[in-house]
């Protein structure tokens, strides 16, 4: 059976001071975890929008899990999720699928604490990185 690749990509930036940006110049990893904490400590802000829906993120992966089950049906996938936050979503979405591998990037170790929380019932290998 072949395996499945999906791919994520969440680079949204929370309220007008966006704690950071992709700039040109490289970043080291330390000062890209500082800023993505930054980031995350407008975290209660974010998720009190996850949780009323104002963005429609219920609505969109929904679809997403639907996209999911007709693309992939009992295949097992791989997922590489750049900007996966608290993959609280992503993690619903990926709820009855074979996942074989999650791989998540956040500039936040604080979010990445809240991924492996959320991600841990999905019960396969994950790679949780700041990045």
């Amino acid at each position: 059976m072949k395996q499945g690749v999906f791919v994520s990509l969440n680079l949204g930036c929370v309220g007008q001071n966006n704690a950071y940006r992709v700039l040109p110049e490289k970043r080291s990893g330390a000062v890209m975890a500082q800023q993505g904490d930054k980031l995350f400590e407008a975290w209660s802000i974010y998720d009190r929008a996850l949780s009323n829906n104002t963005m429609y993120h219920d609505e969109i992966f929904e679809n997403v899990a639907l996209l999911l089950r007709d693309h992939f049906d009992d295949r097992p996938i791989s997922v590489l999720d750049l900007g996966c936050g608290s993959a609280k979503h992503i993690a619903q979405a990926l709820a009855g699928q074979q996942v074989s591998r999650y791989v998540g990037y956040d500039l936040s170790q604080i979010a990445l604490d809240h991924a492996r929380e959320n991600l841990a019932r999905l019960k396969c290998p994950l790679n949780l990185e700041i990045g």
